[in-house]
């Protein structure tokens, strides 16, 4: 009888990954420990499983805070026979790294420092997709670093987030390291953003950034001006987080920055309508998705507004307790939905396995055939691409129509 160890590899792996993955962020280290240890009870089910488990999902995500486990985690593997398979690593996560001598001083001495972040990089150069930094310091990342990622051969996605300290306590700024950093990962697609200082850019020199996120409350808005700006010829997915309180007078601010994007942006996502707020008047022509978490005025009076009747957006996303915050007994009218004639879609996130959607959204949904769909996280782009896909899809099936 055909069993599951007879299914080609590509799709047990896939099988695997979405049984195994933690209902977590893939950086929230509880999870990645979980999934390490399944994974390494699985490898001894049957020898078919061993060397398959450990080359492709044992080391899959990995954490490092301290140069001692990092180095004895590379005498490990470089004590290993180079003719048994080598793992790989998906996702780097290199936290408290200690780029360079700054006034601050650190509670404790096992810190991970620039020579060892250097060498795991190395150690996985040709399969890490996915790279996240958390410097004590704001950017003096030594040249071996540098080059370290200039080497890597598959980083799509660079995620940067300096430790919450207060600035007098930091070191100088090195202003050209973070463009250093940026222009050696040439194949960079994705970029995460979370720290305070202020950055200069050499647009002709950037990678073909397409998505963008950034934590506005841990920049200012002539630095996120200048990053718009630097990244336009290829920027396509933004995405601002306002974790702390933003001042309501810096918000306007945001302005220039949307002005310059607004004729290129297909995926818009935001913590808040507070910062879709000066947004609301501004024409997006190939705006397809748009993610608002906190909705904090009513519905009806923001979906009427220039941003949203004059793009072709096709998915709607908010928060799924977004639907108890309206009155008992409101009512939205049937036309809500009436000048958004190619919208197909309205997400709401981070739902729990019981959600159920309120009639006061499927009365106007189903008035205009607009399907609500439910999803357990927040993330844009993956909401942006499962989009794009089935309208992909279904604009291939009306070239090769069926005939009855």
């Amino acid at each position: 009888m055909t069993g599951i160890l007879d299914l080609p590899p590509e799709i047990f792996g896939r099988m695997f990954i979405h049984v195994k993955t933690p209902d977590r962020e893939w950086y929230d280290d509880r999870g990645n420990q979980k999934c390490r240890t399944d994974s390494w009870k699985l490898r001894l089910v049957c020898r078919q499983w061993s060397d398959w488990l450990y080359e492709d999902h044992l080391y899959r995500e990995l954490k490092f805070e301290s140069a001692d486990r990092a180095t004895r985690f590379i005498e490990i593997l470089q004590r290993r026979s180079k003719l048994l398979p080598r793992p790989k690593c998906r996702q780097l996560w290199l936290s408290s790294l200690r780029p360079g001598e700054g006034r601050l001083q650190p509670a404790k001495k096992d810190v991970l420092t620039c020579p060892i972040a250097a060498r795991l990089i190395g150690l996985f150069s040709d399969t890490i997709n996915t790279l996240l930094i958390e410097p004590t310091d704001l950017f003096k990342m030594s040249p071996p670093v540098i080059k370290a990622i200039k080497d890597m051969t598959n980083l799509r996605d660079l995620r940067i987030s300096c430790w919450k300290i207060p600035e007098e306590r930091l070191a100088p700024p090195d202003l050209e390291c973070f463009n250093d950093l940026v222009v050696a990962a040439h194949r960079l697609e994705s970029l995460h953003l979370e720290t305070p200082i202020r950055l200069t850019f050499v647009s002709n020199l950037l990678p073909a950034i397409t998505y963008l996120e950034v934590d506005i409350t841990s920049t200012t808005s002539d630095t996120f001006t200048d990053l718009a700006i630097a990244l336009k010829p290829s920027l396509r997915v933004l995405e601002l987080n306002s974790y702390d309180a933003l001042d309501p007078d810096d918000i306007p601010q945001l302005l220039p920055a949307f002005e310059a994007l607004r004729e290129t942006l297909e995926a818009i996502s935001l913590t808040s309508t507070r910062l879709l707020e000066p947004l609301l008047e501004l024409s997006f022509p190939k705006l397809r998705v748009l993610s608002v978490s906190r909705w904090f005025e009513p519905t009806h009076q923001i979906m009427c507004r220039t941003m949203f009747t004059k793009a072709p957006i096709e998915v709607i996303a908010m928060a799924s307790d977004k639907m108890h915050w309206e009155e008992p007994g409101f009512q939205f009218p049937l036309d809500l939905f009436s000048n958004m004639p190619k919208l197909r879609k309205l997400v709401f996130m981070d739902a729990t396995p019981d959600f159920e959607t309120r009639p006061i959204y499927h009365r106007p949904c189903e008035a205009h055939n607009i399907e609500c769909v439910a999803i357990d996280h927040y993330e844009t782009l993956r909401i942006m691409v499962s989009q794009i896909l089935i309208t992909r899809f279904f604009r291939l099936l009306r070239k090769f129509p069926f005939q009855e």
